[in-house]
């Protein structure tokens, strides 16, 4: 991930919030986010998606990253 969107987002951090953060494509962006040092919190109800997505994931960012994530399992 390179370019305007990345500059920017190494200058000014956010904080993001991902809602089915276990399925594909939520986990997927949270790996991405995460290794770009960004704060993230993640919402699942776990109607789909699976906790391993994030146990996976728990291995390939570095512990200062996971830290970063902060998770919230819902009801709905």
């Amino acid at each position: 991930m390179h370019g305007p969107l990345y500059q920017s987002l190494l200058r000014a951090p956010k904080t993001w919030l991902i809602t089915g953060v276990a399925g594909f494509i939520g986990s997927n962006l949270l790996e991405a986010l995460l290794k770009l040092d960004e704060i993230s919190i993640g919402l699942h109800s776990f109607s789909t998606g699976h906790q391993q997505n994030l146990d996976e994931l728990q291995q390939l960012v570095s512990p200062a990253q996971w830290r970063g994530f902060t998770y919230r399992e819902i009801g709905v």
